[in-house]
């Protein structure tokens, strides 16, 4: 089930990342014996074969579970297929080992993903998707990261924190469209802007238009509220329908595929340096939404505790979105160190619907960066 693979393998080998970051800065904080040198000579191969171990062997456990639940897994492709007589389609699958066979379903799911694509320029062929560079035996010591999205931005990262020399081209002039960007260039990280990479979803032999699946101009498949196509029978979930791309909102309507979604907020994260946080709407996005006069907005920014003892200091940005008389808050966008886990329990909140009162009448947890989403002095 290599739809798990790049979700853990890429935190991983961010820790790693993040780790030769900390490595460089001990001695700051008086580990006078580590050599920040040291961060430079990691051992890429040698990590690649451990963490390849550990996601083959969290892949073990995911197939397992299939199998207890008396599901039947087959590695390899399928397509919808139709049958003379036949109303409604069939899946022709074609596992691995040349076999074909056909199955029937009051239901079909449809939850490919999407892939990318390589850009019409001289030398693309030697250039590699994402999941090819958690296929990379031996570290680059150049790289050349093509796309402005949150996975150009996380590898990115990655490729300098473990010291190989690296350039981000996106097509924009700005990282992240979304959300917050990191200090990608304060990073060291060469940013050029104007040259992007685009994502197709994985539908292209799935057969849609000989039952009049719509999709939209970019190729997605349309889908309503219970995340239903145009074809009764037939459901689309994750990248393929370009809803929310994340792996625990795709769990998440595999097991309530047949109710209403509410994508407005779902919280995400950007494993960058400095991590990204976000849940809900954009200032703008609330503004052209709520009106701007019933729009309200709270920043703050500072140093975190960590830089304390760091000549180098990394900025740390909180904003909430608050709408109305009672200030609802209906966006949180954070940069900063540990943005993924501080996250989480916020995201509850907004989800439950608090309000900027809501978050000031908690007690501070000092000291901590989070303690600045609940003070009154914004």
């Amino acid at each position: 089930m290599t739809i798990w693979l790049s979700v853990e393998a890429k935190m991983i080998t961010w820790n790693a990342s993040d780790l030769a970051g900390r490595i460089r800065q001990a001695q700051e904080y008086g580990f006078s014996d580590v050599d920040p040198k040291s961060a430079d000579n990691f051992d890429w191969t040698g990590f690649k074969a451990k963490r390849d171990a550990y996601v083959k062997r969290l892949n073990g456990i995911y197939e397992r579970n299939l199998q207890k639940e008396g599901v039947e897994y087959v590695f390899g492709w399928a397509t919808l297929y139709k049958q003379e007589g036949q109303e409604f389609p069939l899946v022709l699958a074609k596992s691995d080992d040349g076999n074909a066979k056909l199955y029937s379903a009051k239901k079909i799911k449809i939850a490919t993903g999407g892939k990318p694509i390589l850009p019409e320029v001289p030398g693309a062929e030697y250039g590699i998707n994402s999941d090819g560079f958690f296929a990379l035996e031996t570290q680059p010591k150049r790289a050349a990261v093509v796309g402005g999205g949150y996975i150009d931005v996380e590898l990115a990262g990655v490729f300098h924190g473990l010291n190989s020399e690296t350039t981000l081209f996106c097509r924009g002039q700005t990282v992240l469209r979304a959300t917050p960007s990191p200090t990608t260039n304060k990073e060291g990280i060469n940013v050029l802007k104007g040259s992007g990479v685009k994502k197709i979803p994985l539908k292209d032999t799935l057969n849609l238009s000989e039952f009049g699946i719509k999709t939209n101009k970019r190729g997605y498949i349309e889908v309503y509220e219970c995340q239903q196509s145009s074809f009764d029978n037939i459901y689309s979930l994750g990248d393929v329908c370009c809803k929310v791309e994340l792996i625990p909102q795709l769990l998440l309507l595999d097991e309530i595929c047949d109710q209403k979604q509410d994508y407005t907020e779902v919280p995400s994260a950007v494993f960058s340096h400095p991590e990204v946080g976000s849940i809900g709407i954009t200032e703008a996005a609330a503004k052209e939404q709520y009106g701007e006069d019933n729009v309200k907005i709270y920043t703050s920014k500072f140093v975190a505790m960590y830089y304390a003892m760091l000549q180098e200091k990394a900025p740390t940005a909180y904003k909430l979105v608050c709408v109305g008389k009672d200030e609802k808050v209906v966006g949180l966008h954070i940069v900063g160190t540990d943005s993924s886990e501080i996250l989480q329990g916020f995201g509850v909140a907004v989800r439950m619907g608090a309000t900027k009162a809501d978050f000031d009448n908690v007690v501070a947890l000092c000291p901590t960066s989070a303690e600045e989403l609940g003070q009154r002095r914004y």
